[in-house]
């Protein structure tokens, strides 16, 4: 039973990760870009 808590654990950490990667591929489309197009350098200046 301990090592079926233990792999829910471990899916729920991997769902969340990829949670993580795929709103940070989003904001960095929709946020980081300047006004002539080019990709901020930084995410700050979002």
């Amino acid at each position: 039973m301990a090592g079926t808590s233990l792999l829910a654990l471990l899916d729920d950490i991997a769902t969340v990760l990829d949670d993580v990667a795929q709103m940070s591929k989003m904001m960095a489309k929709k946020c980081c870009r300047e006004p002539k197009g080019h990709v901020a350098t930084d995410m700050r200046s979002c």
